[in-house]
C-alpha cells in the first residue's frame, strides 16, 4: 500500500480524519500508558486518537497500523538476536 493511498484511507474524506505529525506524536506519547499492567495498547491508541480529533475509523486503522509496525520491528529484532537458535532447533 502506498503512502498516498494510506493517507487517503486514513483521511476519511475530510480534515477531521487526517493524521498530522503532531497528532501522531501525541498518540505515540500516549502509548506510555500501555506500559501499565493489564492496559491494552490498542485501546490506548484508539482513545488517544479520538482525543486528538480523528474519526473512529481513522483511529482504529491508525491503531492497527501502529501495532503492525511495532510487532514487525520486534520480530525482526528478535530474529536478528536469536535467529541462530531457531535454525538450531529446526
Amino acid at each position: 500500500m502506498t503512502v498516498r493511498r494510506l493517507r487517503c484511507r486514513l483521511g476519511g474524506g475530510g480534515p477531521r480524519g487526517q493524521v498530522g505529525y503532531r497528532q501522531a506524536a501525541s498518540i505515540g506519547a500516549a502509548q506510555v500508558l500501555a506500559l501499565w499492567p493489564r492496559t491494552a495498547r490498542r485501546l490506548v491508541a484508539i482513545v488517544a486518537a479520538l482525543g486528538a480529533g480523528l474519526t473512529i475509523s481513522a483511529a482504529v486503522e491508525f491503531s492497527l497500523l501502529l501495532g503492525l509496525i511495532t510487532l514487525s520491528a520486534a520480530t525482526a529484532i528478535d530474529l536478528v538476536k536469536n535467529g541462530h537458535e531457531l535454525i538450531r532447533v529446526w
